[in-house]
């Protein structure tokens, strides 16, 4: 697992996904929850399922909860998972928000857990060479 900080991109590996217990990542399900020494830092709309999924607009789409979306890793034995302040239906990454709506998810605690096990990754990176469908018109950064 890697975790790009300052994009909110995790990178894990697919046997980590499944719908049992036990697992950290379900792809299903409207909500998901960030835990971390057994408290909620926080949580909000799971949008990780098919694209066909993903285009349904659901219920809760247009509330101002974080959301967690899931684009295709170059290394096809990984996902990544987006961290994004608000879902939008289209692929902004986390810099193409607000600061405002950048520090509603940007917890020190997250950020204390992942550096102590050396899994932060700092700096902005090169989308190309992580995600598979990577589309420059969807990525235009600010």
């Amino acid at each position: 697992m890697r975790y790009y900080w300052d994009e909110q991109l995790i990178e894990i590996d697919y046997k980590s996904i499944d719908g049992r217990p036990g697992f950290p990542v379900e792809i299903s399900g409207k909500f998901f929850s960030l835990v971390l020494n057994n408290k909620t830092v926080f949580h909000g709309l799971n949008k990780t399922g098919l694209k066909s999924i993903l285009a349904m607009k659901l219920e809760y789409d247009d509330s101002n909860y974080p959301a967690m979306i899931s684009f295709r890793c170059t290394n096809d034995k990984n996902a990544i998972l987006a961290l994004k302040p608000k879902y939008l239906p289209i692929s902004h990454i986390f810099m193409m928000y607000s600061e405002q709506d950048q520090r509603r998810i940007l917890h020190p605690e997250v950020l204390k857990h992942f550096e102590k096990q050396g899994k932060i990754i700092r700096g902005t990176i090169d989308l190309r060479g992580l995600l598979k469908d990577y589309d420059s018109s969807y990525f235009k950064r600010p």
